[in-house]
């Protein structure tokens, strides 16, 4: 799955400051919640940029957000590494599968 141009744009703008914020490890879903502290507004700009999705609209924006996290690390811009698949609670308060993260 391609991360659209504009969610690329707004993710560059946040994910690293947010992944300074964590110590550890965390998870998508763990990312996402602090997305949407940090810049609500935008977190709904994107997330509304997904309405046509066949797919559910937050699972297309969350998924693109955990493609974006997962092609950023491997190119050495995100100083994060997987840890494999993990479930948690999601923004929605019920458990799913989503990929687990350590910094560097």
């Amino acid at each position: 799955m391609a991360v659209k141009t504009r969610i690329k744009t707004f993710l560059d703008r946040n994910a690293e400051s947010i992944i300074e914020g964590f110590t550890g490890t965390f998870d998508s879903h763990d990312f996402i919640r602090e997305l949407i502290k940090t810049d609500e507004r935008g977190y709904v700009e994107e997330l509304y940029s997904c309405i046509d999705s066949h797919n559910g609209i937050f699972r297309d924006f969350h998924n693109q957000i955990g493609q974006y996290l997962s092609n950023e690390s491997k190119k050495g811009n995100l100083y994060i590494e997987s840890t494999g698949r993990v479930k948690s609670d999601n923004i929605k308060d019920y458990q799913s599968e989503n990929e687990g993260w350590r910094k560097k």
